[in-house]
């Protein structure tokens, strides 16, 4: 609390000040004319940074109408005066070059902005959109100028997939490893939450920008700005087409039983003026995916020759096929000088059928979802005076999901091994719509922009669930399970089973847990924020920025939140005369997490509140019944199953001490511009995460008196009545240190590059949803954060090769995360099956007993005992992981020719004669490549092959950390399970979609 004092006082400091200096230069006001229209300046340049003179300028408002024409001078520089404070786009052409249109930009008065403008060869067909301030081949100390942000359009946004799940696990790579648990945020049109829209639609993407700003939430470190297009002046579109087949991918390591499949996807955007003062955006997506999803499990498999269950393994593909429709129409009114009205909807509709929750989910386990969602948006823009620019912003969401299981029968789960019966999520259908309200206004006066505003948000939530109300039988090992198979085959019953278990092994379940109660449910969270910002340029060479946040939320004693932030960019040894080369940009703030609608729903499901309509789960400790075929199978249900337990229902509460998680980050960085077309970042991050939430049990068994030891033979539970109760506890920590290095370089002409390296070092307790294996004392689970990997590379490149083929490298590759070493059984009886063994002397293995395994951590016992020394939270290493993704492609002008530049024969030394009146398309390139004449055409197709993980790295995820000692018959004594240490899928997201390693996609599209 005294750091936010302390950090107070120069926030109001700092106000103060600029304030007072804003009034003091208004008393020395310049002419009105000059007061109240901006100016915009820069150059225009072609790919290897040579200026293009005479080129013509024109500055149109956000719907297409011109409002200025100039002309570059002989070195290349334009200047645009005398604007008004508004929203802009700025237009440039070239013949022999491609078209360039800047996204909308918002000018204040007496504002001097810098737009450098690079054009790339008509041939090259992709456009390339640089500002100063955006592209990373310049430093400033404008507050959103941070060189280890990105801006991707034109050129760069080709690099990325058009399949929209790619498309997000590019993005979520070219964020980088944000800082603690929470991950990033994508922001869509300036909305959070919602689906991505088509590449086509995406005007721009702007990654780690301004990482301090008083505007949002979250850090600005792993957020993603998506700005879809808006409407044109003129006629345009686009039509694409991808499509893939298992026979262009390679097998899975688990399984060569995979049926075929396929996918394909059709897309197409068109916009055009609708009237004088309209314009309009529409953009249209099918996907059809029918890929598989890989099971591999160890389980029990009636072997006739014996006439007994045995242990065997069941591997495959289950084909899982689902369909995705994105259709998106958009409106752009100017509704006067100073009005710009932007309307937009969105329809989302998802279908997909046999899906598996985890490799080791068998076919019986696949559930079917069905999900719409339909998206309501208007951005209103203001110009209230010549300094004042105001944005009012709403959106309304409308989600619809419906979930259907392949089978009703209890689950059956042996950890690690296999799950089998029915999904235990069963039927489940829910709609939940989301209000989101934004108004922000910009204040520009003299050196200073006054930034301020709300946003608000409201989630209201409506599920029907029977989830839980199937069952779950839970096995310690795959042995246990045989041996229940095998005596209930024999006519016993699970109490003579367990009777008859040899001493020291568990031969029946260890737990059967049920839900019962209501099945329909409501909730609504209301989150409400009010920021505001100064951003002051002191001097040309340092720029001071200070702000602060204040978040409420309903239905948590945690209502009133501030969250100062403060950062600086500082150019030393400049003087205000050529770019700056050197900036040293800084800042530190306060970033929380807010409560989410799910907790609020899992509250009002099980809140346990006797006054109250509420599910109930029901834990049963080594239950005397089972049955896979139904729990109203079972005779005399429940109390034939264990009369003792049947009342233990497990709660869901909020502690009535929760204060809302937050970060407190502190960055330092240097910015250097290393040549005209490269810059170099180095950035250190340092971050606290206080009050971050674990779901402990909070009526724990007593602990024996001096200690923190429990389980259930030391005492009882504070709450006698009651069982486990998982409550929300917001006192867990995590520290974390980041290195970053961040580099952008153009080399040539043809090759450029950017990318980055991040090191990261992390400790927590825990602290992000995790549950403690100790609910007394979060610090015996205090080491090394799951999260994290260590080192982490990220590099794209561009480069256009011989006859005009780019290619488009995405390498990505970093370092194992820890994961967890634990018992296979619960050994608190909290129902979190992450206790962890203790180091023992190697003298006790190997062993007879089932205590104590040898591994490869050393000799483990399994039930420690008060004084033991546990093995650290997060001890193993999962393996590393590499990708390379590859796009090739290849663009041909087609249609009426454009004017020509340059001189040589009109199509080069083939003339007209190879291409049947199309000419020769690669002698056009060749010439272009070479300085000489260029033919640019009104269209444009491309043909182009993505290839993802081009080299089929096998790319194992995260392995099995449960110990479950197994007897080794032919020594007679304890070792791990065969799958202790062992992966069983492929690691997910950009390194493998599961069925295949390498993957290769085939696209078209064509311009027009």
């Amino acid at each position: 609390m005294q750091i936010k004092r302390f950090f107070f006082v120069i926030f109001l400091s700092t106000c103060i000040l600029g304030f007072a200096s804003a009034k003091a230069r208004a008393q020395k006001a310049a002419p009105a004319h000059a007061a109240s229209t901006a100016t915009l300046e820069g150059y225009v340049a072609d790919p290897t940074g040579a200026r293009i003179p005479g080129t013509q300028i024109i500055v149109t408002n956000a719907l297409g109408v011109t409002v200025k024409k100039v002309y570059a001078d002989l070195k290349g520089n334009f200047t645009v005066t005398g604007l008004a404070a508004g929203k802009y786009i700025v237009e440039a052409q070239v013949p022999g070059f491609t078209f360039y249109t800047s996204p909308a930009f918002a000018l204040a008065a007496g504002q001097i902005k810098v737009a450098n403008i690079t054009l790339t060869l008509k041939v090259a067909q992709q456009q390339v959109h640089v500002h100063a301030t955006e592209s990373g081949l310049s430093v400033s100390t404008a507050p959103s100028a941070n060189t280890n942000s990105m801006v991707i359009t034109g050129k760069k946004l080709n690099t990325l997939s058009n399949d929209p799940s790619e498309l997000a696990n590019e993005l979520q790579a070219l964020a980088g490893p944000s800082a603690g648990p929470s991950g990033g945020q994508i922001y869509i049109d300036g909305f959070t939450g919602g689906q991505l829209p088509p590449k086509s639609a995406i005007e721009r993407i702007v990654v780690n920008q301004n990482p301090f700003s008083a505007k949002y939430s979250k850090l600005g470190y792993g957020r993603i700005e998506i700005l879809t297009k808006p409407g044109s002046a003129s006629f345009h579109g686009s039509m694409f087409v991808m499509g893939n087949d298992s026979a262009f991918n390679t097998l899975n390591p688990f399984t060569g039983a995979i049926p075929s499949y396929h996918s394909y996807m059709f897309n197409g955007t068109v916009s055009g003026p609708i009237a004088k003062n309209a314009s309009y955006f529409f953009s249209g997506q099918q996907r059809n995916l029918q890929n598989d999803d890989i099971y591999t499990a160890r389980t029990a498999v009636f072997d006739p020759t014996t006439n007994a269950y045995v242990e065997a393994t069941q591997a495959g593909g289950l084909l899982s096929p689902g369909t995705y429709t994105n259709i998106s129409p958009r409106i752009d009114l100017q509704l006067g000088q100073n009005n710009t009205l932007s309307l937009l909807y969105q329809y989302f509709r998802t279908n997909q059928t046999n899906s598996l929750a985890g490799s080791t989910s068998l076919p019986s386990q696949a559930h079917s979802a069905t999900s719409t969602e339909n998206i309501f948006e208007f951005d209103d823009t203001q110009i209230i005076n010549s300094n004042l620019v105001n944005e009012t912003r709403f959106e309304f969401r409308r989600a619809n999901s419906l979930e259907n299981p392949a089978s009703v029968t209890p689950s059956v789960v042996v950890p690690t091994f296999f799950t089998a019966g029915g999904d235990s999520a069963q039927h489940f259908s829910m709609y939940h719509n989301h209000y989101e309200f934004q108004d922000f206004a910009t204040l520009t006066a003299g050196h200073q922009t006054f930034n301020f505003g709300t946003w608000d948000f409201d989630d209201s939530e409506n599920i029907t669930t029977n989830g839980g109300f199937n069952g779950s039988f839970d096995f310690q090992s795959l042995n246990s399970y045989l041996d229940t198979l095998n005596g209930l085959a024999k006519g016993e019953t699970i109490s003579e089973i367990a009777a008859a278990c040899p001493s020291g092994q568990v031969c029946t379940p260890i737990k059967l847990d049920y839900t019962t109660g209501p099945e329909d449910f409501a909730g609504n969270v209301f989150t409400g924020a009010l920021f505001f910002e100064d951003d002051w340029q002191t001097t040309p060479n340092l720029t001071l920025s200070a702000g602060v946040r204040f978040e409420t939320q309903n239905h948590v004693p945690d209502h009133a939140d501030w969250a100062p932030r403060f950062d600086f960019a500082w150019a030393p040894g400049h003087k205000g005369a050529g770019p700056q080369k050197t900036v040293i940009r800084g800042g530190y703030g306060f970033f929380y997490r807010r409560f989410a609608v799910g907790q609020l729903m899992n509250l009002e499901q099980f809140n346990g509140n006797p006054n109250s309509l509420h599910q109930q789960q029901h834990v049963i400790d080594n239950p005397t019944c089972f049955s896979s075929t139904g729990l109203d199978s079972i005779p005399n249900f429940p109390s034939s199953c264990g009369a003792a337990t049947t009342g233990t229902s497990q709660i869901d509460s909020l502690s009535p001490t929760y204060r809302s998680p937050y970060t407190e980050m502190l960055a330092i960085g240097v910015e250097r511009q290393l040549t005209k077309n490269s810059t170099l970042t180095f950035t250190y991050l340092h971050s606290y995460g206080v009050h971050r939430l674990v779901t402990r049990d909070a009526n724990a068994y007593e602990p024996l008196p001096g200690t923190v030891f429990y389980n259930s033979t030391t005492g009882p539970r504070p709450n006698p009545n009651f069982g486990p109760i998982d409550q929300y506890y917001s006192e867990g920590i995590f520290k974390e240190n980041q290195i970053i290095v961040n580099f952008n370089a153009q080399l040539t002409r043809n090759f450029g590059f950017f990318g980055f390296y991040n090191y990261s070092v992390a400790n927590t307790d825990g602290g992000g949803g995790s549950n403690p294996s100790n609910s007394y004392d979060l610090m015996q689970d205090y080491g090394r954060a799951y999260w994290v990997h260590p080192q982490f590379v990220l590099l794209v490149g561009t480069y256009t090769g011989p006859f005009g083929i780019i290619f488009n490298p995405f390498l990505l590759a970093h370092q194992g995360h820890p994961y967890n070493i634990t018992t296979s059984t619960d050994l608190t009886g909290d129902n979190f099956f992450n206790d962890r063994p203790a180091y023992a002397s190697s003298s006790f293995c190997p062993s007879t007993s089932s205590t104590y395994v040898a591994t490869s951590f050393g000799c483990l016992n399994v039930n420690p005992q008060p004084g033991d020394t546990l093995v650290p939270i997060d001890l193993g290493n999962s393996p590393s992981s590499v990708a390379m993704n590859l796009r090739v492609s290849r663009a041909f002008g087609v249609g009426p020719k454009g004017p020509s530049v340059g001189g040589g024969p009109p199509m080069g030394p083939h003339g007209r004669g190879g291409f049947h009146g199309f000419g020769n398309p690669f002698s056009g390139l060749r010439h272009a490549i070479n300085g000489h004449h260029e033919i640019s055409r009104k269209y444009t197709l491309t043909f182009s092959a993505h290839l993802l993980n081009l080299f089929n790295d096998i790319n194992y995820g995260t392995p099995s950390g449960s110990i479950i000692p197994t007897l080794d018959t032919s020594t007679g004594t304890y070792v791990p399970d065969t799958r202790f240490e062992e992966s069983t899928n492929l690691a997910g997201g950009i390194f493998s979609n599961g069925s295949s390693a390498r993957r290769i996609y085939l696209h078209a599209s064509f311009v027009f």
